[in-house]
């Protein structure tokens, strides 16, 4: 299958002929996306194959030696990561990376410097409805909360920035269960509800087909295989994700 590499109104974002290095090291090869608006993605692989690399590059992290990416029809390849973010990027990275000694409440305000609305109150009914647990704690510091509870914790963060498009990075890693459900019928409610877009890198196959629409299939730092979730086998999907 060869990614579609035009930009069009019902295109969330592109990313063309993308290289990235570390030093003289090539860690992506030619990566093309097409990220279809209103859609949840699933980017996977074997570990070190780049998928981290590939999200860092999109929202800035880490600067492509060439390529382009596209957001909404902009070029943003040279944009900083915090303009990515005010204009609609959201990032929850592997790990999660909350504020271990700030209130759960403190955290969530955090969110708010992405939105370009002026809204300076976090939209409580909206975060609160998705993740009760957070309305039960949100004195508590953030580091006193279970790792799942945290990782809900960095999504509700990243929602209160009123994202576009909302990456995640390994969201199910050392979490229960439980919450990987929880986690998953709030993905599933979002896309449900409106516009926002998904973008997953994960390794838990069985929680990516449960929500995917579109998968990219990683191998030694290209796109070795994608397709829609009708398209796609378990089998075809699986072979990139086994040693």
């Amino acid at each position: 299958m060869t990614a579609t590499t035009t930009t069009t109104t019902d295109t969330a974002l592109t990313v063309q002929n993308l290289d990235v290095y570390y030093g003289e090291s090539r860690i992506l090869r030619d990566i093309e996306m097409d990220i279809p608006q209103g859609s949840i993605v699933a980017v996977m692989g074997r570990n070190g194959v780049g998928k981290t690399t590939l999200i860092k590059t999109i929202m800035g992290l880490l600067k492509p030696r060439s390529g382009v990416i596209h957001l909404g029809g902009e070029n943003i390849t040279d944009w900083t990561p915090d303009l990515r973010a005010r204009t609609g990027l959201g990032y929850v990275p592997q790990g999660r990376e909350i504020f271990p000694k700030l209130t759960v409440l403190e955290n969530l305000q955090i969110g708010l410097e992405a939105r370009t609305d002026g809204l300076t109150d976090i939209p409580e009914g909206l975060i609160y409805e998705l993740f009760p647990v957070l309305a039960e704690m949100k004195h508590r510091a953030g580091g006193n909360l279970s790792g799942g509870q945290q990782q809900q914790l960095a999504i509700a963060r990243a929602l209160v920035g009123k994202p576009d498009i909302l990456i995640l990075d390994e969201p199910t890693e050392g979490i229960q269960p439980s919450i990987i459900l929880d986690i998953e019928k709030v993905l599933l409610h979002l896309k449900d509800e409106g516009n926002l877009t998904i973008i997953l890198v994960e390794q838990y196959f069985a929680f990516a087909r449960q929500i995917a629409d579109y998968f990219y299939l990683m191998e030694r730092g290209t796109i070795a295989l994608h397709g829609s979730a009708k398209e796609l086998s378990d089998d075809s999907i699986k072979q990139y994700l086994t040693f």
